[in-house]
């Protein structure tokens, strides 16, 4: 068995469900603090690991009756823990076959502040941009990285190896034609984060991705809890600007007004998840949907 295949064979042991490489030419455009060789320069594959999302989990988040197994088994131990030890323990079969590698904490890099924390801390790695790359999915209007197995309904984690595996073939197109004419995102947004008609795009290879203009701050101060519009039972007040330090003073507030807060930050392993309705409530990938296509 080649090296690729026992590297598949090894993630999908442990539970992942979907894995894909990309060569590192297709991030020719990426910027410098986005780029997998900013991590490790060695990178010649990156490969994205994908674990779907339970459709029972996904039950009583979408009816907004109670997000506590969403919060752990889609979103805080899902990605914290289940995702990160595929990756670890896949980076330790290949650093034993003599190739360098790097498994990228699922939960990214954004609690990091570079602006606090000086210029040497920042660079980043998308796990939905690898997933993209590595062949798994396309990108969605809700900036999700849709699958054709399951939808948005999984997460990602990603690794870094010098190891020279073949990459998959991308899918085609790269931004995901069922969303034309669709606006169920859009529509179950609480805090309206997810333009209608405004894009934003990229490159990747010869194609142009193309994806809705997202609020990220707005998205954020939903999925941290702070409104009742999700499952937050507080309404913090909404500044003008939101900011990273207004986000940790609203979950600060949130906590004083609500001590169990505190204690599901720990139980959960996130401080988020209490949202998702773009993940919820897209009609790809779920139980009938992949039903009707024979999945």
């Amino acid at each position: 068995m080649d090296l690729k295949s026992s590297a598949n064979e090894l993630a999908r042991g442990m539970g992942a469900d979907l894995v894909g490489i990309a060569g590192i030419d297709r991030y020719a455009t990426t910027p410098r603090r986005y780029h997998p060789a900013t991590l490790l320069p060695q990178t010649h594959s990156v490969i994205s690991i994908g674990v779907k999302i339970l459709d029972g989990v996904i039950e009583p988040q979408q009816a907004l009756v109670e997000n506590l197994p969403y919060q752990v088994f889609g979103y805080g131990w899902l990605s914290h823990v289940k995702l990160n030890e595929i990756a670890y323990e896949l980076a330790r079969f290949l650093e034993r076959a003599g190739h360098i590698s790097l498994p990228f904490p699922s939960f990214g890099s954004s609690m990091i502040d570079p602006a606090a924390q000086g210029q040497n801390q920042g660079v980043s790695l998308s796990n939905r941009h690898a997933a993209v790359a590595a062949g798994l999915a396309r990108f969605g209007w809700s900036n999700l990285a849709i699958t054709p197995q399951f939808g948005p309904r999984q997460r990602f984690v990603t690794l870094l190896t010098s190891a020279p595996l073949e990459p998959d073939e991308l899918l085609s197109p790269l931004s995901e034609p069922r969303c034309q004419g669709c606006s169920v995102c859009v529509e179950s947004c609480p805090g309206g984060a997810i333009h209608r008609s405004e894009e934003v795009t990229f490159q990747l290879e010869d194609e142009t991705v193309r994806m809705a203009s997202l609020n990220k701050p707005l998205c954020a101060w939903y999925n941290v809890g702070l409104s009742s519009k999700t499952f937050g039972n507080v309404d913090i007040a909404i500044p003008e600007t939101i900011s990273r330090e207004a986000i940790r003073e609203g979950q600060a507030t949130a906590e004083r007004l609500e001590p169990y807060r505190a204690a599901r930050r720990v139980i959960t392993l996130s401080g988020s998840g209490y949202c998702g309705m773009c993940l919820v409530s897209c009609p790809l990938g779920n139980p009938e949907q992949r039903t009707q296509a024979g999945g």
